[in-house]
């Protein structure tokens, strides 16, 4: 099942990120599904990306997953970034080009 964000957190990425909004569209997903879709969402609302991400996952979630601990709201949405787009990654590759189409197909309907 593909995991789309709402109009309302396709808005906040692109007020925190700017033009680099499509860039991170996939690690936005990747929070969303990682943290569930109202925590995920929640994460990216302007003014809360320096809150710890403890304070949006169970203790159980926050535990198992190495990514998330130790770090705010915007400091996750980076980490995921890097871990899609890692050293070696490419704009060119099947998912990174799907995602950043989605996300230019979204912004022309506007």
């Amino acid at each position: 099942m593909q995991h789309m964000l709402s109009p309302e957190v396709r808005a906040n990425l692109t007020k925190l990120k700017g033009e680099k909004a499509g860039e991170y569209f996939g690690a936005a997903v990747e929070m969303a599904n990682l943290a569930g879709e109202t925590n995920g969402a929640a994460m990216l609302k302007p003014g809360r990306s320096h809150l710890p991400t403890v304070n949006f996952f169970d203790r159980k979630g926050y535990e198992a997953n190495p990514i998330v601990q130790k770090r705010n709201a915007g400091q996750l949405l980076e980490a995921v970034y890097r871990v899609m787009h890692g050293a070696n990654a490419s704009r060119q590759l099947y998912g990174n080009a799907q995602f950043e189409e989605s996300f230019r197909a979204e912004q022309m309907q506007k």
